[in-house]
């Protein structure tokens, strides 16, 4: 699968447009403050088997990625919503493997644009 890139600023730059820099900061704000809990949500219960709860917290995950343009995150979460939900506990430990890394580069890359608003 050819890697999707970290960040589309065309997106953001998008939603600028619905108001003042602030909306924008708030809703970069919103998501470094709690996309935490359910990337945590996703690993530990993929610890526990629980896929109905992955899927959920990938799914969390997918629409607030997509949002604010973060087409590798959102890929991420989508393909590991689609495991979960199909209970493919191989498929989901490859789309796991990824996901930290990937969502603490997305959040450093959402602040350091936060920075420039």
């Amino acid at each position: 699968m050819e890697q999707l890139p970290l960040f589309d600023e065309s997106v953001l730059g998008s939603l600028r447009r619905f108001g003042q820099p602030t909306f924008l900061q708030r809703m970069v704000d919103m998501f470094l403050g709690t996309t935490g809990g359910p990337v945590q949500q996703a690993v530990s219960a993929a610890a526990a088997g629980d896929w109905d709860s992955v899927a959920f917290a990938a799914h969390s995950l997918k629409s607030s990625a997509g949002n604010l343009g973060l087409p590798r995150l959102t890929g991420i979460v989508q393909g590991l919503e689609v495991a979960a939900r199909t209970r493919n506990s191989d498929a989901a430990t490859v789309w796991l493997s990824d996901l930290r890394g990937v969502w603490e580069e997305s959040c450093a890359t959402l602040a350091e644009y936060r920075g420039k608003i």
